[in-house]
């Protein structure tokens, strides 16, 4: 029903009103002779009456805590039924209480059963009745769209399968927390804060529009907030798949909460991602303003229509004064005022064509006025006048139309078009795990590493269409990052030996520079460029007249620039890192000099870039979505724009030469927090996350850890039970890292990136931070630790990459005095005495800290940790590469250097992320990556993407 004639629409709502009061059996002769032989009427009152009946009750909202994954009760089934599924197995998990019931079946809180590590769980399980098949399919649609996203701000699908009966179930995160209006309010958040936590939502959303779901039913029970401060999206129950040719979903029977819905749900028209762009334009209009912006002045279905298809809300910034308290404060008001009344009046647009054309529109609009940019929703005496008009269309229906096909010719010059999604082919039909492809120049073979059979990485080579790859390096300490060059040759770098070449089709290698990583050739094949400790090298194509690259001087010594060539060879793209070795923006510099230029303006890790061959757009992956994903930016700098759909992690892209397709690796990696007490082998999961959890550390008790986890946002500290539970956050904007107990375990030390680079000291409760050493940046004093009085603290001194000492820093005078030696990861002794760290020249060492000379504790070097008398220390079983996953040894010696042990080999550590500790009692905590097997992808690029 389109029009939006108030007579008709009378009509209509008189009938439905009605339409109630009749038994459901005879409905259908009422309605025949109610509508008078009108078929058009007829079919308007039906659709609303089916859609009602859908939605399990039209204006009825449950308080169901899980997020309403169920409408309302199914009274047919009886009390009784509340409880019998519940001490039941299924699969690895037994049903401990049922937490919600609707149509489609019920929820229960469940438990990991197989004790392998302790976790609670929502199992989702479908009912029996009469509509079992209705509810069947839509249980394994909803099974299919949960298993497809992946996103740290969606709960996640865990497990799925049927019962001994034949009954299918879904296990789900468990989610505790509010919705997050009531989370804000409760929390007191500002404005700032509100964006803040709203752009988590978008990106959930976002994700899963990239991966061609739309949602349809968002609402603030379906978005909880964790205790933690942490946003889940959840019930995806209603969603809807969009169709892969670009049409949008279109249903008779929508399932939907009508305060919010969008006109065209309740029109029973198509839904497409505007519908979900109208339902966060509601969601914010309530974050902010403090009420509803569809809030009928009476009962009734009739009302509610009127209000939703016919009727402008006021700007949350006039709407605020209703909210009360906070909201009616003249400050908060005026923080609306402008880009922000704006921002929401355009995602509430009647007509979705007028919205944002996406959700990643209204998020960057978003991000733009956080950063005090100017934003696209701006308004005008055109705009002003086209909102006046369409609010008096009734009196002036032919100046609206005019002034439609004005606005209309307005929206078509200033929105960009919504590109076709592309489609995906996967190219690792070949057994192993691969990664870091490369095209050839002709675009017909692909060169990725894998491992070999001695489980080396090493370079291997197929041909796009069949036959085995075939390998190509033998190098004893393994082959990265292969490039073509223009004479089919490839290019490569090897873990401590510098950058190589190889011919393409096999044979002996030849070495180009004795040290370097992450090589990149010029297309026409003549210039070489590299990364060598804090800079980036150019040099010609044989290694010769290596120069760095004017102007360019990353933090960190351990690479992570990921320097590429222009197409035209004038110009490197490359990843500055500005926060910490992973928080920072992509650059552009010319290679004759002339300073660098910033094309991302976020923040956000942008890894692997690589430029289209028209030089237009440099794609890379980024973790700004959550996990990693392809993202794409202009080359002049902007707004990056994604391209994949974050179902894993996506890296390492490649562009063909003739700019139409993308290959690239994607994985589905884990990071977890572990457990373990050595002596007894007992051993628990703490946590899992898709996204970094990093740098545990022990209260002196041993009863909690403080960690870093990485989120959407950025990340934040939190502590945790040893027992996995009660985690509460300390910080929640990501501008802290590296989190340490002090030894009384009142406080938590950390670095702070942001406004200020500051070492901090954190009440392990929460509350404000203290400076310790404030102009304190990461990247030049990276391992600070505290001594047990909390009087001195000891650092490294990286000047430009070099490390120059190891000193010991009085707090309340700032004076310093330099270690005998220069250790990596430097730790106190209980007495405050000595240092342990990790020598520069790769062995253990023992340092007193009034500076005397230094002895050697073991020939192995490693992260040193005290406890119980003695030195444990993290030691890599063997050369770790760039991507590679190893066990790591943890080993102990005394102080004296006697009785060196292993103590235990922990399984899965990343050479980036890991990170342990031991408490006072002889457990140990790590950080365990699980990877997946990695895949190599590759996408058709529209010419519009590609070449635009």
């Amino acid at each position: 029903m389109s029009s939006l004639d108030p007579h008709r629409w009378q009509q209509v709502a008189a009938l439905v009103d009605e339409a109630f009061e009749v038994p459901a059996e005879a409905r259908a002769a009422w309605l025949e002779h109610a509508c008078g032989g009108d078929e058009a009427l007829r079919r308007e009152v039906e659709t609303l009456l089916r859609a009602d009946e859908e939605s399990a009750g039209f204006l009825a909202e449950s308080a169901d805590p899980h997020g309403e994954l169920f409408a309302a009760a199914a009274e047919a089934r009886g009390e009784a039924a509340a409880g019998e599924h519940a001490g039941r197995r299924l699969g690895s998990f037994r049903l401990v209480r049922e937490i919600g019931r609707g149509g489609m079946g019920a929820v229960y809180l469940g438990e990991r059963a197989d004790g392998q590590f302790e976790q609670r769980v929502a199992v989702k399980l479908i009912a029996a009745g009469p509509d079992a098949a209705r509810l069947l399919r839509d249980f394994r649609r909803e099974r299919q769209i949960l298993a497809r996203l992946e996103h740290p701000n969606i709960a996640r699908l865990i497990d799925g399968g049927m019962d001994v009966d034949g009954v299918p179930y879904l296990v789900m995160e468990y989610v505790e927390g509010e919705p997050i209006t009531a989370w804000c309010a409760a929390s007191r958040l500002g404005v700032r804060e509100r964006l803040r936590i709203f752009l988590a939502v978008c990106a959930a959303v976002e994700a899963a529009h990239r991966a061609q779901v739309i949602h349809r039913d968002l609402k603030p029970s379906n978005i909880l907030v964790s205790g933690a401060g942490e946003v889940k999206l959840l019930d995806f129950g209603v969603a809807r798949e969009l169709d892969l040719g670009g049409e949008a979903t279109r249903t008779l029977l929508p399932a939907l909460t009508p305060a919010y819905a969008a006109p065209e749900q309740l029109r029973g028209e198509a839904t497409t991602v505007a519908t979900d762009v109208y339902a966060l334009g509601l969601l914010l209009y309530e974050l902010l303003a403090g009420v509803r912006a569809q809030r009928p002045r009476r009962e009734g279905a009739d009302e509610l229509l009127r209000v939703v298809l016919a009727e402008e809300p006021p700007p949350p910034s006039v709407a605020a004064a209703e909210g009360g308290g906070t909201y009616a404060g003249a400050a908060w008001r005026r923080a609306l005022r402008g880009d922000l009344d704006r921002i929401v009046g355009k995602a509430l647009e009647k007509e979705p064509e007028r919205r944002y054309p996406s959700v990643a529109a209204l998020a960057a609009d978003l991000e733009r006025h956080l950063a005090g940019e100017p934003i696209t929703a701006r308004g005008g005496a055109l705009y002003r006048a086209a909102k006046l008009l369409r609010r008096r269309r009734l009196e002036t229906a032919a100046i609206v139309l005019v002034g439609a096909a004005v606005a209309a010719a307005l929206l078509l010059r200033r929105t960009p078009a919504v590109e076709p999604p592309l489609r995906f082919e996967l190219l690792s039909t070949f057994a192993g795990s691969h990664r870091q492809p490369t095209l050839s120049p002709d675009g017909r073979r692909l060169a990725f590493v894998t491992e070999d059979g001695a489980g080396v990485p090493q370079i291997f080579v197929a041909t796009l269409g069949g036959g085995a790859p075939r390998q190509l390096t033998r190098e004893a300490a393994g082959a990265r990052t292969p490039r073509w060059s223009n004479d089919g040759s490839i290019v490569y770098a090897v873990p401590g030996g510098g950058i190589w070449r190889v011919a393409g089709g096999g044979g002996p290698p030849t070495r180009l520079v004795e040290r370097g990583f992450h090589p990149n050739l010029s297309r026409d094949g003549r210039s070489l460029l590299y990364e060598l400790r804090t800079s980036i090298v150019v040099a010609h194509a044989d290694g010769s007249e290596a120069r760095p690259l004017p102007g360019v001087k990353l933090h960190f010594p351990f690479g992570g620039g990921d320097p590429a060539f222009s197409p035209d060879g004038k110009e490197v793209v490359y990843f500055q890192d500005t926060k910490d070795p992973v928080s920072g923006d992509l650059f552009g510099v010319p290679v004759t000099g002339g300073g660098p230029r910033r094309l991302t303006f976020d923040g956000v890790l942008a890894a692997d870039p690589v430029w289209s061959p028209d030089g237009r757009w440099i794609y890379f992956s980024s973790a700004r979505s959550g996990s990693l994903t392809l993202w794409r930016v202009p080359a002049a700098g902007g707004t990056p724009l994604p391209v994949t759909s974050g179902s894993g992690e996506d890296a390492e892209a490649d562009v063909a030469a003739d700019g139409g397709r993308l290959v690239y690796t994607n994985s589905r990696a884990v990071f977890a927090l572990d457990w373990l007490d050595p002596a007894s082998g007992a051993r628990r999961t703490l946590l899992e996350e898709r996204t970094t959890v990093t740098h545990p550390s022990f209260a002196p008790d041993g009863r909690r850890l403080a960690f870093f986890r990485g989120l959407a946002g950025g990340g934040r500290i939190a502590t945790i039970g040893a027992d996995g539970r009660g985690e509460r956050p300390l910080t929640r904007e990501g501008d802290y890292v590296l989190p340490d107990f002090s030894a009384d375990g009142r406080s938590i030390y950390a670095y702070r990136l942001a406004p200020a680079p500051a070492l901090v000291r954190l009440p392990a409760t929460g509350g404000v931070p203290e400076s310790v050493i404030a102009r304190f940046p990461l990247y030049a004093h990276i391992g600070a630790h505290v001594d047990p009085s909390g009087r001195r603290a000891v650092y490294p001194n990286i000047v430009d990459g070099e490390f120059r000492s190891t000193v010991v820093r009085d707090l309340a005078t700032g004076v310093e005095r330099p270690l005998g030696e220069r250790l990596a990861w430097p730790r106190w002794s209980p007495d405050g005495r000595a240092i342990a760290g990790s020598a520069v020249a790769g062995h253990l060492s023992l340092c007193p800290a009034d500076g005397s000379p230094c002895r050697q504790l073991s020939a192995r070097d490693g992260d040193p940790r005290w406890s119980g008398g003695w030195i444990y220390f993290a030691s890599y079983t063997d050369a770790l590469g760039e991507g590679d996953v190893k066990p790591i040894e943890i080993r102990r010696v005394r102080p004296d250097g006697s009785g060196e042990e292993l103590v235990t080999v922990l399984p899965g550590a990343h050479p980036v992320h890991f990170f342990f500790d031991v408490s006072a009692g002889g457990q140990l905590a790590w950080c365990e990556y699980r990877p997946s097997r990695s895949e190599l992808w590759t996408a058709a690029l529209p010419r519009s993407t590609s070449a635009r």
